[in-house]
């Protein structure tokens, strides 16, 4: 596509700007056992669940599961590792002014949180990383043409922070579920806030964790929203 974005999932003219707006993420316990780097087989396999045209816009859903190579051509394996819902957002071209974004403030204090700034080199090594050539987290010009005042954040990066941030809580906690949604740009230069607050235990013989998770951009207003199962290692 004209903004470096693959064109796989894209509905056609004129619905060709893609914004990512959530998903979710399930973790089969001991899932690292199927994907460790030490030369072995892995294959993804991904599917579209759905398409539905709502709101002037074309909303595209995925899964891709990941897992060990299995003897066929489709499949992981004993089941997939990991398993991902992608929620993709299709829109027609900028032909007005972006309109003016709401600040959603967080309902309550985050329990822990955690500041950065995202930089160019950030954005740009991450794109590498994940074979993303899409412009509006490259070019500022071109992200000043779609209406945002500085290159994008991915919505795959700020997945991937709060997963490594959501790992690292309290004496050893692993991901098993985390659902969000994209509400709001994240920007190059601008700081950005992790916050989670746990909700109470739950299952006391898997020592299940609950969490409301969010990014607050530098407005001090909810970017990303969503909540998280973790358990105890």
């Amino acid at each position: 596509m004209l903004d470096g974005t693959d064109p796989d999932h894209c509905p056609g003219a004129p619905f060709t700007r893609r914004l990512w707006a959530g998903g979710e993420v399930r973790f089969r316990k001991d899932w690292e056992d199927d994907l460790r780097l030490d030369g072995r087989r892995v294959r993804c396999v991904e599917s579209v669940d759905d398409v539905r045209a709502e709101k002037g816009r074309v909303w595209v859903e995925l899964w891709r599961r990941y897992g060990a190579a299995a003897a066929s051509a489709v499949g992981c394996g004993d089941g997939p590792a990991i398993e991902e819902r992608r929620t993709l957002a299709f829109l027609p071209a900028i032909d007005a002014p972006a309109p003016a974004r709401r600040i959603l403030k967080p309902p309550h204090k985050p329990t822990v949180s955690l500041a950065l700034t995202p930089t160019q080199n950030l954005l740009t090594n991450f794109s590498a990383l994940t074979y993303n050539a899409h412009a509006i987290h490259l070019d500022p010009a071109w992200a000043a043409q779609e209406g945002h005042p500085a290159p994008l954040v991915h919505g795959p990066l700020s997945l991937a922070l709060m997963l490594a941030f959501l790992n690292r809580l309290g004496k050893g906690q692993s991901v098993r579920w985390y659902g969000y949604r994209n509400l709001t740009p994240l920007y190059r230069d601008r700081e950005m806030t992790l916050c989670v607050r746990e909700k109470g235990e739950s299952g006391a013989e898997q020592k299940e964790r609950k969490w409301d998770v969010w990014i607050e951009g530098d407005d001090g207003g909810m970017a990303v929203k969503g909540t998280a199962t973790t358990v105890d290692l």
